[in-house]
C-alpha cells in the first residue's frame, strides 16, 4: 500500500477513519452532535497522499471550476441562502444523480472524501458552509460547484474533451518544473496553474 500508485479507480483503498477526522463535524447533527453510524460506509475520508492526488487532478481539469459554461450543455443554480434546508435538498435530489453514486469532494490538498450522492444531499449545508467546493464523479460528465456566498451551480452533459486539456496542462507543468530546476529562486507556488476559486 505504501508505494502503490493512486488512481481514480482505487482511490477508496486509501481511506482513513472518520471518527478522528478533523472535518467529521460536517457530518454531525446540530441536535445530537454525533455521526450517523449507519452512514459511515458512505463517507470515506482519504489519507494525505490520496487527497493530494485528487487536488492535483482537479487542477488539471479546468472545466470542474465555476467558469465552465463553455464545457457543459446545461447549467442550473439555486440561491441556497434564500431557501430552506429542505428546499435545497429537494433541488439536489432533482439533479437526477443516483443515491449510491460515489462522488469526490476535495476540500484541500490534505483532505478529500469519497461519498455517496445521498450524503451530499443529507449533509449539504455542512459540506458547503461558507466555502467554495467542487463535487464530481469519475464520469466527469457533471459537476456541482458551491460558492461561498451561498449559491450552488450544477452543470451536466460535458461537451469538452478533458483528456486533451489534461495533456496540455501536464506539458506546461513539466516546462515549469524544468524551468524551476534551472532557476532555484522561483517560488514553488508556480508549480500549478493558479485558479481564482482555490485558496
Amino acid at each position: 500500500m505504501k508505494n502503490k500508485e493512486i488512481t481514480l479507480e482505487n482511490i477508496e483503498e486509501f481511506a482513513i477513519p472518520l471518527s478522528t477526522h478533523i472535518l467529521k463535524w460536517k457530518f454531525e447533527l446540530e441536535d445530537e452532535r454525533e455521526l450517523y453510524k449507519e452512514f459511515k460506509d458512505q463517507i470515506i475520508p482519504l489519507n494525505d497522499k490520496a487527497s493530494a492526488f485528487l487536488w492535483d487532478f482537479e487542477f488539471s481539469q479546468k472545466f470542474l471550476f465555476l467558469d465552465n459554461s463553455d464545457y457543459f450543455k446545461e447549467t442550473d443554480c439555486i440561491f441556497a441562502d434564500a431557501k430552506t434546508r429542505e428546499e435545497v435538498k429537494k433541488w439536489l435530489y432533482q439533479r437526477g444523480i443516483k443515491f449510491d453514486t460515489k462522488v469526490i469532494w476535495t476540500c484541500s490538498k490534505n483532505h478529500a472524501f469519497v461519498l455517496t450522492w445521498k450524503m451530499i444531499i443529507k449533509f449539504w449545508d455542512g459540506i458547503f458552509f461558507a466555502s467554495d467546493e467542487i463535487i464530481w464523479d469519475k464520469t466527469l460528465n457533471w459537476v456541482l460547484n458551491s460558492h461561498h456566498e451561498g449559491v450552488l451551480y450544477f452543470s451536466k452533459d460535458r461537451i469538452y474533451d478533458a483528456n486533451t486539456e489534461s495533456k496540455e496542462i501536464a506539458k506546461t507543468n513539466e516546462i515549469l518544473k524544468d524551468f524551476k530546476s534551472k532557476i532555484p529562486q522561483i517560488s514553488s507556488s508556480s508549480k500549478y496553474i493558479s485558479n481564482p476559486f482555490r485558496p
